[in-house]
């Protein structure tokens, strides 16, 4: 609960290339939660230059890091103590995410990166079937997380699991469940209430 803004911020970007390919694509599952929520000319310039940053081309990763600090910068400056609601909206697609991860009990099978991609995708549909978005901005979404090769689907995924993990934060946030859903690339809206068997639907429990 305590707020400490630091002095100054070092990214050392060699450090990226001592890193595994797996966690790169983990990490551009956040880079590209940013495009979405806040900047579409930045979603625009990834889906050009996916290959380039994939393949760690200093340019680009130079480029992906300063825009993600400033569009995180940005956002937490508008809500610094995280009282207003406006930070949620770097959870995109986390609440989804971290019910991924924790039924797979946090093990290496689905990793933070490939959970939050998959969230993402499904917080997508969640809008789409909420006639919040349109389909052709949802399938921009699910092309570029395919290209990062980060999965599409549930895979091996409980999806059982899944709501219950999901029913639990509803409880613990007074009842109310509450989504960051987009509206189109590069603007997202908190969605609270969202019905369980829209959820249900959205992952494949009910027709």
């Amino acid at each position: 609960g305590s707020f400490y803004q630091p002095k100054a911020v070092i990214c050392d970007i060699a450090l990226l290339r001592t890193l595994p390919k797996k966690e790169i694509k983990n990490g551009l599952a956040e880079v590209i939660k940013y495009g979405i929520i806040h900047d579409r000319k930045f979603f625009e310039y990834l889906e050009k230059n996916l290959k380039n940053i994939l393949a760690l081309r200093k340019p680009c990763i130079e480029y992906v890091v300063w825009k993600c600090a400033c569009i995180k910068a940005e956002v937490v400056e508008k809500d610094e103590f995280d009282t207003k609601g406006i930070r949620a909206i770097l959870n995109f697609g986390h609440t989804f995410g971290h019910a991924i991860e924790a039924s797979f009990k946090y093990s290496k099978k689905f990793t933070h990166g490939e959970a939050v991609a998959t969230g993402m995708i499904l917080a997508g549909n969640t809008a789409l079937k909420l006639n919040m978005i349109k389909l052709n901005e949802v399938n921009k979404i699910r092309k570029i997380i395919k290209r990062a090769n980060l999965p599409l689907n549930l895979k091996g995924a409980n999806a059982k699991k899944i709501i219950e993990t999901i029913d639990y934060d509803k409880k613990f946030l007074h009842g109310v469940n509450r989504f960051v859903l987009p509206r189109r690339i590069g603007v997202v809206e908190i969605v609270q209430d969202v019905p369980e068997i829209l959820i249900r639907t959205v992952l494949g429990l009910e027709k």
